[in-house]
């Protein structure tokens, strides 16, 4: 059989079923652009979480205090982070306690209602020192300092 036969031959079968060839055609297509699609929402993903973690440091040590049982024996526990057992002091003997300890961040944080020209949200209230945007890597090049919610993207 030679190439011109086989060629005819192929015209002939896509020819008398359109149909057919059409829907294998829009298949291979979708088939092709979902790949291409999930390998790009993938790695968007994989870059978005990355530049989280490098955001946080890998010289970053978090201190928070325990959990808070709300009866002795009643074992219903109000999460990590609620016993109220830091304080300012705690952090001041952290930042002295070794000198390769570069700096120290202490953060209050607590949910509140606020109010502000007859709105009002339930929102994060966070209190910090002025190191803070050092320690979190908010810091740009310029000097200048990154928001939480421009980095969290809110």
């Amino acid at each position: 059989m030679l190439l011109s036969d086989l060629i005819h031959e192929t015209y002939a079968a896509v020819a008398v079923n359109k149909a057919r060839s059409g829907l294998t055609v829009l298949g291979i297509v979708i088939g092709i652009a979902s790949v291409v699609a999930l390998t790009a929402i993938g790695r968007g993903a994989q870059d978005s979480i990355q530049s989280r973690i490098q955001s946080i440091g890998s010289n970053l040590l978090l201190v928070q205090p325990g959990f808070q049982r709300s009866r002795v024996g009643a074992g219903v526990s109000a999460g990590r982070g609620s016993a109220s057992t830091l304080v300012l002091a705690d952090a001041s003997a952290i930042a002295t306690a070794s000198d390769r300890i570069i700096a120290v961040a202490p953060e209050a944080s607590r949910r509140y209602q606020v109010t502000a020209k007859g709105t009002n949200t339930n929102t994060q209230i966070v209190g910090t020192v002025p190191a803070y945007p050092s320690v979190r890597n908010l810091e740009i090049e310029d000097g200048t300092f990154l928001s939480t919610s421009q980095v969290t993207g809110i």
